[in-house]
């Protein structure tokens, strides 16, 4: 692969633009690492899409790379009542003589909604590095806040026109190889 610019500034980047990418860059990477996680590579870190969000709008720290994201005081109150609530049931178990309680997960299996969803699974392609798709990203979250007023949503229009200013870059990759970073790095300023 040819090596390309790590931070792609279209003619109308600001500083704003580079101090929130910074910001933000440290949780999407992190739901990174998570999506290839999920599709069976790297280190669980607990991160679901809600914690990126948190994560990247300050409102939540964004923890040591390689560790677990804590749970937040609602996951430890909700992991509380469901422990209540299986005691509960292993007493009438108990009550009625119905043997050993049978035990089940009360927590749903997180959705993945992440900012990597274009990840293939392991035996696709290779899976790229955060590092081949940070500019990419930036750009589309970047453009999402330059172009909030005439494009709220992502419209073949808006994708023409970030096609365009792409391109234009000097040792750009092809869209098609980015176009799907780039949507995503977009919607994400948008999901929360």
């Amino acid at each position: 692969m040819e090596t390309t610019r790590n931070s792609f500034q279209p003619t109308w980047w600001s500083e704003q633009h580079a101090s929130t990418w910074e910001r933000v860059k440290a949780a999407m990477r992190r739901d990174f690492e998570q999506t290839k996680n999920d599709f069976g590579g790297g280190p669980d870190l607990d991160q679901d899409v809600h914690d990126t969000l948190k994560q990247a709008a300050g409102v939540e720290p964004i923890p040591a790379p390689g560790t677990k994201t804590p749970p937040s005081a609602a996951e430890l109150d909700e992991q509380q009542k469901d422990k209540r609530d299986q005691q509960s049931v292993d007493e009438g178990h108990a009550a009625f003589g119905n043997g050993e309680p049978q035990r089940s997960s009360t927590r749903p299996a997180p959705v993945s909604t992440s900012i990597s969803s274009s990840i293939t699974s392991p035996s696709g392609p290779p899976q790229p590095s955060f590092a081949e798709i940070e500019s990419p990203l930036s750009f589309g979250y970047a453009a999402s806040a330059q172009y909030k007023t005439r494009y709220p949503m992502w419209t073949p229009e808006l994708e023409a026109k970030l096609r365009t200013e792409w391109m234009a870059a000097p040792k750009a990759r092809q869209w098609d190889d980015v176009s799907a970073y780039v949507r995503r790095g977009f919607e994400s300023r948008r999901t929360g």
